[in-house]
């Protein structure tokens, strides 16, 4: 039961370090869009 357990805290910790990765991906991809829409607010 032990082996079990500490396969599956292995896989929970890479699995949140794949999140932690996909989230600090996704503001640098969500900011210049964000930007994008508000200069083109500005000029119209």
């Amino acid at each position: 039961v032990d082996k079990r357990l500490e396969n599956l805290e292995k896989r929970l910790a890479r699995v949140n370090e794949m999140i932690t990765d996909l989230e600090n991906l996704l503001p640098t991809v969500k900011k210049p869009s964000n930007t994008i829409t508000y200069t083109i607010k500005k000029n119209s």
